[in-house]
């Protein structure tokens, strides 16, 4: 929501057209859009993330049970670490996604509705799929299975995954899907910028 309503807010406002007469290339203005992103990405999942842990240590009496901190390691701290640098990652594939529909659409609603419907539209579609592609069976049926393999969430999932165990899906598969994703979705900004 906050990077579709960053540039389809100021498509719509005219901030765009007046930067663009002041000195930065239009390129550069974008990637300064994507870098704020990046930023308030790491920002909102690490505040999400504390409070989340304050939450829990607030309601520790309810449970009966004392905080304990024999979990606190190193190799814990390594796991809990990359684990919010994937969901960050996950954040930020998302924020251009809207970025992208945002930069096509020239608006907020594009940006911020677009962005959202994809993400409940690959909620839907997985399980969908997975059943649409037992029913068929043969080629075609691999085929409508394989498409959530492709998806921002499940592409996120199997990283998170592969952390402790092993998903269905390879860190390599989910690491290039992402990058994929990255890729046309900033490409295809700075293009139509």
């Amino acid at each position: 929501a906050l990077a579709g309503t960053m540039i389809g807010g100021e498509y719509s406002f005219g901030t765009i057209r007046l930067l663009f007469t002041r000195g930065p290339t239009r390129v550069q203005f974008l990637l300064a859009k994507v870098l704020a992103i990046a930023v308030c990405a790491c920002i909102g999942f690490l505040a999400i993330a504390l409070v989340g842990v304050l939450m829990g240590y607030a309601l520790y009496p309810i449970s009966g049970l004392t905080p304990d901190f024999q979990f606190f390691t190193a190799t814990w701290f390594g796991h809990a670490l990359l684990s919010l640098l994937l969901c960050i990652a996950g954040w930020f594939t998302y924020a251009m996604l809207a970025l992208f529909f945002g930069t096509l659409g020239r608006s907020t609603v594009a940006g911020v509705v677009i962005g959202i419907i994809w993400l409940f539209t690959e909620l839907i579609l997985t399980p969908l799929m997975g059943y649409i592609a037992e029913a068929i069976g043969g080629f075609l049926g691999k085929f409508l299975g394989a498409i959530p393999d492709y998806f921002i969430s499940n592409n996120i999932k199997a990283l998170l995954q592969n952390l402790n165990s092993s998903a269905s899906l390879s860190t390599t598969h989910a690491l290039l899907v992402l990058a994929g994703y990255l890729v046309v979705c900033i490409g295809l900004s700075c293009w139509l910028t």
